[in-house]
């Protein structure tokens, strides 16, 4: 995942981070993953949206029709610091 400063709101320094994937990818392993559940009869796949259309790995979705929308951080400050619980 790699993503130049400006790219979009809130990213405001170059983002190199290649353990991670981006939006597409992760959107395309879920599907990998839901298709894997529902081919194997596991017991899980009774939570599935019975709706959802599989997914064929060896064709895999165009990147170009990917459209995830923007959503805002919901929290204020640096995401990364955890805060502590107050133990008094």
């Amino acid at each position: 995942m790699k993503f130049k400063a400006g790219s979009y709101p809130g990213v405001d320094r170059d983002i190199s981070d290649t353990t991670h994937f981006n939006n597409f990818g992760a959107y395309e392993l879920a599907q990998c993953i839901t298709h894997g559940i529902r081919a194997n009869n596991l017991p899980i796949a009774k939570f599935l949206d019975p709706s959802a259309r599989d997914f064929d790995p060896a064709h895999p979705d165009v990147f170009a029709d990917f459209h995830l929308p923007y959503t805002p951080p919901q929290q204020q400050g640096d995401v990364t610091q955890i805060p502590q619980a107050n133990l008094k």
